[in-house]
């Protein structure tokens, strides 16, 4: 389930992007990603809290749903969506999922520095550079 809510969000989001700029699934997923950080990083800068942001993904995330099923008989739409860019989507992450099936943080980089950094920033709701997080 963990695994599937990511994928989720970021199609849905995606779909938002796809309908908002009329350009196809794969030419869009880039700036998505890279908006969906800077949501995260500006909810941080404005309002202390990284839960704004996130809830804030979740509500567009929700809007795409209610897009979907306006725009379901919406050929143009369809097509920009369900394009080769989203079945590339679906391949890595199915890739991804099957490559990364039960691994844990081994290497010295993900569990010293990644892992500490990204607990710090659940556990504290706020960047790894507050003097609480050493």
């Amino acid at each position: 389930m963990y695994i599937l809510i990511p994928f989720l969000i970021f199609f849905l989001l995606n779909t938002l992007g796809v309908y908002l700029s009329k350009r196809k699934f794969g030419v869009i997923l880039p700036m998505i990603l890279m908006i969906s950080s800077a949501i995260l990083y500006l909810s941080q800068i404005f309002f202390k809290t990284f839960n704004f942001g996130f809830y804030g993904i979740v509500v567009l995330a929700s809007l795409a749903i209610v897009l979907m099923i306006i725009k379901r008989n919406d050929q143009s739409f369809i097509k920009n969506l369900f394009s080769n860019g989203f079945y590339s989507y679906l391949v890595i992450c199915f890739v991804v999922v099957i490559v990364d099936y039960g691994r844990y943080f081994t290497n010295w980089d993900e569990f010293s520095h990644w892992g500490k950094m990204v607990k710090e920033l659940i556990r504290l709701n706020n960047f790894y550079t507050v003097p609480e997080s050493s």
